[in-house]
């Protein structure tokens, strides 16, 4: 640890040039942005992308499929839309059973069905 901050140091202090990163034997690391402009301006290539984001298609598309998948639930059992519900807002079982007042082995049965629940009826298809 002693020896990178001697180099940040010394990096700072020389003003961040080429220099220091080839007499230090670093002249061929790139730099994420570096990195990723050079991906972005390669236009034969049709390989990694470092830093994909999901689409808001995506991302309303799986919240329609959920809330689907949640009023499906709730017509079979109205207490598992609550516990899939919650689950879907990444909720720890601890809490669920808390939120939900449910006793440990009681509770984590139910969720355990729920899931298996909304796993079939995804899968029904």
């Amino acid at each position: 640890m002693k020896f990178f901050n001697t180099q940040v140091r010394t990096y700072i202090a020389t003003g961040g040039t080429d220099d220091f990163l080839k007499e230090n034997g670093h002249e061929y690391d790139l730099s994420y942005d570096k990195f990723t402009d050079d991906a972005e301006s390669d236009e034969d290539s049709s390989g990694f992308e470092p830093a994909q984001t999901e689409s808001l298609e995506d991302t309303v598309l799986l919240g329609i499929i959920i809330k689907d998948l949640i009023k499906e639930v709730s017509e079979i059992n109205p207490k598992y839309r609550k516990i899939i519900t919650l689950l879907s807002k990444n909720r720890k079982k601890g809490d669920i059973l808390k939120e939900l007042r449910l006793g440990k082995s009681q509770g984590y049965e139910d969720i355990k069905a729920a899931q298996k629940l909304a796993y079939q009826l995804y899968h029904k298809d």
